[in-house]
Formats: structure tokens, C-alpha cells, sequence
């Protein structure tokens, strides 16, 4: 696999918005923390992400599933693909 980017995130108390506690970008070394997605704004990936526990998107600037995120996350940061899942 050629992963650049992976990112942990938490879902708040309400179900209203994931919260970024850690993101490593390989190509730049470098690690995040601060940033967070509400589910007002992408109404679609979270109902996807909800009902089916996993979103795979190998093309998320034409997958229906993720294509709400072009403008204000994928698009900016380079991200081409995503597997988005729960853990516990």
C-alpha cells in the first residue's frame, strides 16, 4: 500500500461532529491535531458512514459517498483515496 496520510478521528457524545486527535502525513513528517467535520455540513458521508460502518472510496472526487468533502477536505490536502471505518 502507498499511504501518505492516515488520521485518527472521534465521533462527540451528540453524533454531530468527528474530532481530529491525530493525523501523520508520511510526505512531510509531519503530525496534526486540531480539525473537525460536522455532520450538518456532509450530510451524506456521515449517513453512509452510520448505516454501513465503512466507506472505501479508491476515487473520492467521484464517489457519491465522499464527493461532499471536495472543496473543504480532500481537494485541499490531496487526498485521492479513503477507507474510513469505527473502531472500539
Amino acid at each position: 500500500m502507498n499511504i501518505s496520510r492516515i488520521s485518527i478521528w472521534e465521533i462527540d457524545e451528540q453524533n454531530q461532529s468527528l474530532i481530529l486527535v491525530v493525523a501523520y502525513e508520511s510526505l512531510k513528517n509531519e503530525y496534526s491535531y486540531s480539525g473537525k467535520l460536522h455532520t450538518k455540513d456532509y450530510p451524506n458521508y456521515f449517513k453512509n458512514l452510520f448505516e454501513e460502518k465503512i466507506i472505501v472510496a479508491n476515487d473520492v472526487f467521484n464517489d457519491l459517498k465522499t464527493s461532499e468533502f471536495l472543496v473543504s477536505y480532500t481537494r485541499p490536502i490531496v487526498i485521492k483515496s479513503m477507507m474510513d471505518t469505527f473502531f472500539y
